[in-house]
């Protein structure tokens, strides 16, 4: 029951994001240390604090990067 209970409250969400998080280091997707690394890109102003996390300061550097990564996966 406290299983179930947990999962329906939050914990599917927190499954998911170990899931993906184990598939882009195995990809080798992930930077080393990525709080580093997101520290990194908010003292250079890439990135901005937003509540609990971290978000690109402008989208078009968001669309950019989506639309490189794009060409990069094809093949």
């Amino acid at each position: 029951f406290r299983l179930f209970l947990g999962l329906s409250n939050g914990g599917w969400f927190v499954l998911l994001q170990k899931v993906a998080h184990r598939r882009l280091a195995k990809a080798g997707n992930l930077p080393p240390r990525p709080y580093d690394f997101l520290e990194w890109g908010i003292e250079r102003q890439v990135f901005r604090r937003v509540g609990g996390g971290v978000r690109f300061r402008h989208n078009l550097i968001q669309q950019h990067l989506a639309k490189v990564s794009e060409g990069t996966n094809e093949g």
